[in-house]
């Protein structure tokens, strides 16, 4: 009996310390993001690499949240100014019920794709600990800059320039 208490401790120990370990990563330029980013308002799911040579925008955000509602429109006239053969917005409706959603994405009427994470299991895997989030992802599949929060003096123009540089880039070979 003693030796499988020390087994059970040795395991919490290595699971305790595994656990601190795996939370730590955080999305950085350059790294690969997770693909699976939700699912659409037709049921397909919707991944990062169904838009390798796009320039993406992937927004998490939430209704209650006042800096989303600023930040979500200028995403949208972004998209629909650029087009989707050049940039694919997809914005994350982040930890509310179902019900919530469905209203807000049939209210909200926008071009842009609009997922759901209502259990906040996307945004983990995005390191989501503020809203907004915006993680933009160049059209090699890489992220290349990420925002969270919103202000309305400097966040338009910085954006602006994100898109600008990263939709005047070479495609993949």
């Amino acid at each position: 009996m003693p030796h499988r208490r020390a087994a059970f401790a040795v395991f919490i120990a290595i699971f305790l310390f595994a656990l601190p370990a795996a939370a730590a990563e955080k999305l950085v330029g350059g790294d690969v993001p997770p693909d699976f980013v939700g699912v659409d308002a037709e049921g397909r799911e919707v991944r990062i690499s169904d838009s390798r040579g796009k320039v993406v925008a992937l927004v998490f955000w939430a209704s209650w949240c006042g800096r989303c509602r600023a930040e979500l429109p200028l995403l949208e006239k972004l998209q629909v100014g650029m087009g989707r053969e050049h940039l694919h917005v997809i914005g994350v409706n982040f930890k509310e019920s179902t019900r919530d959603y469905r209203r807000l994405r049939r209210a909200l009427k926008y071009t842009m794709t609009l997922t759901h994470d209502p259990d906040g299991v996307i945004g983990e895997a995005y390191n989501v600990n503020g809203i907004p989030h915006l993680v933009l992802i160049d059209r090699a599949g890489k992220i290349a800059y990420i925002n969270v929060g919103f202000n309305d003096e400097t966040t338009p123009p910085k954006l602006v320039q994100q898109f600008n540089e990263l939709l005047n880039e070479k495609p993949p070979g």
